[in-house]
């Protein structure tokens, strides 16, 4: 039973995560890191379709939310953390090699990475990062409204609560994705959001 739902787990964790962080819009995407001059075809911020993506991706997180609830159930939430930590990892793994793909690339610097994991989450999460503070080592941004935190709400769930189902759902796929590029880069949050208005800061960094 335990293989068995642990194949199960991983197959459809690696699926969620594909629907809700796929890689249709990649190729679009890593278009920035060949070219970073060419910002025309990246430029969302009057993009109604991020709006429509956020919904649907809150849609979609809810029914992942139902199912991490009984992977919990199933496993406690330590080894279920662990499995979600596994297929995060498969699934980045695909979208770096299909980034490096497309642009011809190997090396990421700071910005490049930050670019396109943030033209990314957009696109398939409906999730906008602003820049607050960039220097060499450092990008600091704000997140926008979340589908994982809104899902979260819709289960029931309570800040702190949200924030633990964040780790493996969101930001380890964001920091996952970054090393993958640039194993130099960490991603840290500074702080969390208590309401689904609010804002989230994090920030891409090389020490």
């Amino acid at each position: 039973m335990g293989t068995v739902s642990r194949r199960c787990f991983l197959k459809c964790g690696v699926f969620g995560l594909a629907i809700v962080s796929g890689l249709s819009q990649i190729e679009r995407l890593a278009a920035f890191a060949a070219n970073p001059s060419d910002s025309e075809a990246l430029n969302l911020d009057n993009d109604q379709r991020v709006s429509a993506t956020l919904k649907g991706a809150t849609t979609g997180l809810v029914f992942l939310g139902a199912y991490d609830q009984a992977m919990v159930a199933e496993f406690g939430e330590e080894k279920a953390a662990a499995l979600q930590t596994e297929a995060t990892q498969l699934v980045t793994k695909g979208h770096a090699q299909k980034i490096r793909e497309e642009t011809g690339m190997e090396d990421f610097d700071l910005e490049a990475a930050h670019s396109i994991v943030s033209k990314l989450v957009r696109e398939n999460m409906g999730i906008v990062f602003q820049t607050i503070e960039k220097t060499p080592t450092r990008i600091m941004y704000s997140v926008g409204r979340c589908p994982v935190y809104d899902s979260s709400e819709m289960l029931g769930m309570d800040p702190a609560a949200i924030q633990v189902r964040c780790g493996p759902v969101a930001i380890e796929y964001i920091e996952a994705l970054v090393q993958e590029l640039n194993p130099d880069v960490q991603v840290q949050l500074h702080s969390f959001r208590q309401t689904a208005d609010d804002i989230c800061v994090e920030s891409f960094g090389i020490s």
